[in-house]
């Protein structure tokens, strides 16, 4: 079944979000992502639900929109 990136990073809990964002920010830092990590893994889910091959430097947009999100209070907060 397919699924979008926004419905895959959506479901994340909240403590997942805050990890795939911690990810990113010691990416950010190191150029090193981490290799079973949340971002990876919202990838591997991605890819895997629609046959396809997708750029993981993609992912980082959705992630961060989503934690900014919930940051700023745009979403109700059910996670």
């Amino acid at each position: 079944m397919k699924r979008t990136l926004e419905s895959i990073v959506g479901q994340l809990t909240n403590y997942e979000l805050k990890k795939a964002f911690d990810e990113l920010v010691e990416f950010r830092n190191t150029g090193v992502l981490v290799k079973d990590g949340i971002v990876r893994a919202v990838h591997a889910d991605f890819e895997g639900s629609n046959s396809i091959n997708f750029p993981i430097s993609s992912i980082e947009g959705y992630i961060l929109f989503e934690f900014c999100k919930r940051t700023y209070g745009l979403l109700p907060e059910e996670n």
